[in-house]
C-alpha cells in the first residue's frame, strides 16, 4: 500500500485533541455568554415593568429614560445569543433545543423593547386627571389621538406573545423558567393593552366626539335574577356630547312607558325564545336572555316604540358597579335613608330597602335615588378619578357593567374586549348556567351556583363530557323581610318560608348533544311525553329539559324548586365535536360569585 495511504496515530491524536479543545472552548463560550445574556434579559424584563409604571404614573420623562436602558440591555442580550458559536450550536440535535429557545427569548424581548414599548408611551398622556376634568367631562379628543399607537402596541404585543408561546419549553430548567416568566408577564400586558386600545377607539365616538349620543341605562337588581344579571329596577336616559354626559330622564321601573301591543325592530329569534315569558310585554322581563346585546337591542326598540325617541345604545349597571363608584366618590345622599357609602350600598339594596316602607312607590323611590345619586356623583367628576376608572374596569370585567352600541364597528370592539356581555358565538368548548328567578322573590341574594365541566373521553371523532350544575339556596331560615321571601307565583300549597324557585338554562358547545341527564341522581327525560307540557306547580320540577338555541349554542332548561340548604344538581352527559382545548365557562353576573371548574386531563 502506498506510504501516503496511512494516517499516522499521532496525527489522529492531534486532531482529536484539537476538536476537544474547540468543544471545550465553545462550551465555555456558550456558558459565559449565556450567563451574561440571562443577566441582560432579566434587566430588560424588569425594566419593562419600570417603564410601564413610570408612564402609567404620568412621568413620561422617567419612562423614556428607562426605555433607553431597556433597549440597550435587550440589544446586548440578542447580540450575545446570535454569534457564530450560538448559530452552530443551535443546529445540534437535542442539545441545540435550549439554544434555540434562548435565542427566541432574546429576539422577543428586543422586539418588545424596540417596537411595542415605544408605542405605549402615549399611556403617559392618558392619566385620569388629564382625561377627565373636574366637572366630569372626558377629553375625548386626547383619547381618540391615542387610539392608533395603542392599537399598534396591542398588535405588537400579541405578535411577541405568540412568538414566545411557540418556543418549545426547554429541558434546561433555567431556560424553561425564563420562557415561563416572560409569558406570565406578557399575557396580562397584552390583555390590558387590548382593552385600553379598544377604549380609545370606542369611547370617543360613544361619548359624542362627532355629535350627540343618547343611551338607555338600566339599573339591574340581581336579588331577583334575570339572564343579564337582575331585575330592571330603575332606568335613566343619558346624553353624551363631546365628552360631557348628562342625565335627561330618570325613573323607577314602574315609571317606564307603557309598551304597545307590537314592538317593531326586535328579531324573530328573540321573540320566539323569550316572547312567551313576557319579554316584550313587561319591562321587568325584558332581559330574560343572557346575551346583553340582544337585550339592549330589545330595550332600544321598546323605548322607541313607546316614546318615539331613538337611542344609540344601552348600558346596564348593578349595585356592585355602584359600589365601585362610591368607593371613589365617597358617600351619597339618598331620600329617606340619609348618607350611603360603598360599605352600605349592598345591604341597602338587597335587604334594608324592604324594611323601609310597605308602600312600593316609596321603596322604589329609594332605589331610584341610590342609582341616580351614584351616577350623578360619577358624572360630576367628584372623587378620585383614577379610582373611578379602576373600579369600573374591575366591575366591567365581572359583568356588573355592560355596554352596547348600535354602531356595528363599535359593538364589535366591545364584544372583542369582553365588555358587551355577549354570549360568544364560538365553536370552542363552552358551558354556561343561566338562572332566572321564577318565584318573584328576592332570594337570589343567597343563591350559590357552581358549574363543573369534566371530559371523560377525548378522541379524534368526538369528546365526551359531563356538565354538572349545582344550585344551593343558602337563605337563612328566618329574620328576612317579608317582601324578600314573598312568592309572587303564589304556589299552592304554600312552600316553607324561604324556599325559592328558578328557571335554569344550560348552554353547551355548538353542535353538542345531550345523551342522558339526571336531576339529583334521578333520570331526567330530554323531551316531554306525548301531549304533555312541563309542570310549573310549586314543590315539583319540570319533568324534562326544554331545548332551544342561544347564540348558536344548544340550550337545555327546566324549572327547579330550591329548598333552603338542599343542593339541586343537574348532571348532563354531553357529546361534543372533537377538541383538546379547555372550555370557556361563562359566569352569569350574580351577587355571590359563580364557581366554575374544568377538567380536560382526559385529552392529554
Amino acid at each position: 500500500m502506498p506510504r501516503g495511504g496511512f494516517v499516522r496515530p499521532r496525527q489522529i491524536g492531534r486532531t482529536l485533541v484539537a476538536l476537544a479543545v474547540l468543544a471545550v472552548a465553545a462550551a465555555a463560550w456558550l456558558g459565559w455568554t449565556a450567563v451574561k445574556a440571562r443577566r441582560e434579559l432579566e434587566a430588560a424584563r424588569t425594566g419593562v415593568q419600570q417603564v410601564q409604571a413610570a408612564w402609567l404614573a404620568g412621568d413620561k420623562a422617567a419612562g423614556d429614560v428607562r426605555l433607553a436602558s431597556v433597549q440597550s440591555a435587550a440589544d446586548r442580550a440578542r447580540a450575545l445569543t446570535h454569534d457564530p458559536v450560538w448559530a452552530v450550536a443551535s443546529r445540534i440535535p437535542l442539545a441545540g433545543q435550549p439554544i434555540r429557545t434562548s435565542q427566541g427569548l432574546t429576539e422577543a424581548v428586543q422586539r418588545l423593547a424596540s417596537t411595542a414599548l415605544p408605542q405605549l408611551s402615549v399611556a403617559a398622556d392618558l392619566q385620569p386627571g388629564q382625561l377627565m376634568t373636574a366637572t366630569g367631562t372626558v377629553d375625548v379628543a386626547r383619547l381618540a389621538k391615542a387610539a392608533a399607537p395603542l392599537s399598534a402596541a396591542a398588535e405588537s404585543l400579541d405578535e411577541v406573545q405568540a412568538s414566545v408561546a411557540a418556543l418549545p419549553p426547554s429541558w434546561i430548567p433555567a431556560v424553561a423558567g425564563a420562557r415561563r416568566t416572560l409569558l406570565d408577564q406578557m399575557v396580562p400586558a397584552a390583555r390590558s393593552t387590548r382593552a385600553v386600545a379598544a377604549a380609545a377607539r370606542t369611547v370617543p365616538p360613544m361619548l359624542g366626539v362627532s355629535g350627540t349620543r343618547r343611551y338607555f341605562v338600566g339599573f339591574q337588581n340581581p336579588a331577583e335574577t334575570r339572564g343579564t344579571g337582575g331585575l330592571l329596577d330603575a332606568f335613566a336616559i343619558i346624553t353624551a356630547d363631546h365628552g360631557h354626559v348628562t342625565m335627561t330622564r330618570v325613573g323607577a321601573n314602574a315609571q317606564l312607558p307603557e309598551l304597545p301591543a307590537v314592538v317593531p325592530g326586535v328579531s324573530a329569534e328573540y321573540v320566539q325564545r323569550y316572547g312567551g315569558g313576557g319579554a316584550l310585554e313587561l319591562w321587568v322581563n325584558s332581559n330574560l336572555s343572557p346575551d346583553f346585546p340582544e337585550v339592549a337591542r330589545a330595550w332600544s326598540a321598546m323605548w322607541q316604540a313607546a316614546t318615539g325617541e331613538r337611542v344609540d345604545g344601552a348600558v346596564a349597571l348593578d349595585p356592585m358597579a355602584l359600589r365601585e363608584i362610591l368607593r371613589a366618590t365617597g358617600p351619597i345622599p339618598v331620600p329617606r335613608v340619609g348618607s350611603v357609602d360603598a360599605d352600605q350600598i349592598l345591604s341597602l339594596v338587597f335587604t334594608r330597602q324592604y324594611t323601609l316602607s310597605a308602600d312600593v312607590t316609596q321603596r322604589k323611590g329609594v332605589m331610584l335615588g341610590v342609582g341616580t345619586a351614584a351616577v350623578r356623583a360619577l358624572l360630576s367628576g367628584r372623587g378620585d378619578r383614577g379610582q373611578v376608572l379602576k373600579g369600573l374596569t374591575a366591575a366591567a370585567d365581572a359583568g356588573h357593567v355592560l355596554l352596547y352600541s348600535a354602531n356595528l364597528d363599535e359593538q364589535q370592539t366591545l364584544d372583542d374586549a369582553g365588555l358587551s356581555g355577549a354570549v360568544p358565538a364560538t365553536a370552542a368548548p363552552f358551558a354556561e348556567a343561566v338562572v332566572v328567578n321564577a318565584a318573584g322573590s328576592k332570594l337570589d341574594t343567597y343563591l350559590d351556583v357552581r358549574t363543573d365541566y369534566t371530559v371523560t373521553t377525548c378522541t379524534a371523532s368526538e369528546r365526551s363530557v359531563i356538565v354538572t350544575v349545582t344550585l344551593t339556596n343558602n337563605a337563612p331560615d328566618g329574620g328576612l323581610p317579608e317582601y324578600v321571601t314573598r312568592r309572587e307565583d303564589k304556589p299552592v300549597p304554600a312552600p316553607p318560608l324561604g324556599e325559592n324557585r328558578v328557571n335554569l338554562q344550560v348552554l353547551l358547545t355548538r353542535s353538542a348533544t345531550v345523551s342522558t341527564a339526571t336531576l339529583d341522581g334521578a333520570p331526567l327525560p330530554l323531551s316531554a311525553p306525548t301531549g304533555k307540557l312541563p309542570t310549573s306547580i310549586a314543590g315539583g320540577d319540570a319533568g324534562f329539559l326544554d331545548q332551544g338555541i342561544q347564540a348558536e349554542h344548544p340550550s337545555y332548561g327546566l324549572e327547579l324548586e330550591l329548598p333552603i340548604g338542599k343542593p339541586r344538581t343537574i348532571t348532563m352527559h354531553v357529546s361534543e365535536p372533537p377538541s383538546a382545548s379547555a372550555p370557556i365557562i361563562r359566569a352569569q353576573p350574580m351577587i355571590r360569585t359563580v364557581v366554575t371548574r374544568a377538567d380536560v386531563s382526559a385529552c392529554r
